[in-house]
């Protein structure tokens, strides 16, 4: 396995008071964005012309 290019970690705050609410692993969250945005694209082709 290797190491990912650049290394982040998310945060979300509590809109009402600003206490930390989640921390979550970047690489984790963008392997789930890629997974889901490529889902959605293929139930949704585009048009034909």
């Amino acid at each position: 396995m290797t190491n990912p290019a650049v290394s982040s970690l998310y945060m979300l705050f509590d809109g009402a008071t600003g206490r930390p609410r989640a921390m979550i692993d970047g690489e984790a969250l963008s392997s789930r964005r890629t997974a889901t945005a490529s889902a959605l694209a293929s139930r949704h082709p585009s048009r034909p012309r």
